[in-house]
């Protein structure tokens, strides 16, 4: 098994057990990153308006500053509440897959037949097994949320970038 194929029965684990828990929280990574990207493109425009509003005397008096710092705020708020979510969120279903499969592994450790290997190496088997069941933990939660998050920011950037300019 080389490549994506050693993932899948990990994959179908996860997916099996809490789909829509993993689903949500790959909506609120994308979210989180979608509000970071548009608070950053609010505040550049906001300083880069109130520099050149600045330059005249009737530019300052009629620039309003009230709109877009509440917009700002809306966005760091946003951001903030997004990523509470889904750390909230993928972590709550990450360890409830990964409770299951201990479970479940133990429940297989403690069969009859499996007791004569684990008393031939009782800490080295012990570790590995729960080092593996460790390492599941990282792949969801650092490697599929972050993923699904870049893939709707590239989508949600593209599309409000081809509605902005339809010539792109």
């Amino acid at each position: 098994m080389t490549g994506f194929a050693a993932f899948r029965p990990v994959l179908s684990l996860f997916w099996r057990a809490q789909r829509g828990r993993l689903l949500l929280g790959a909506a609120l990574a994308g979210l989180t990153l979608l509000a970071a990207v548009a608070l950053l493109g609010l505040s550049g425009w906001f300083i880069t308006a109130t520099a050149i509003a600045g330059l005249s005397a009737t530019g300052a008096i009629g620039f309003d500053v009230f709109r877009p710092g509440a917009g700002i705020r809306a966005l760091a708020l946003l951001r903030t509440g997004g990523r509470y979510g889904e750390r909230l969120v993928t972590h709550d279903a990450t360890l409830a897959v990964l409770a299951a499969l201990r479970e479940r592994l133990f429940r297989g450790w403690a069969a009859p037949g499996a007791a004569r290997s684990l008393l031939a190496r009782p800490a080295r088997l012990l570790f590995r097994l729960t080092a593996d069941v460790d390492a599941l933990d990282g792949l969801y939660l650092r490697i599929l949320v972050p993923l699904a998050g870049l893939l709707a920011v590239a989508l949600g950037s593209g599309l409000a970038l081809g509605l902005l300019h339809p010539a792109l």
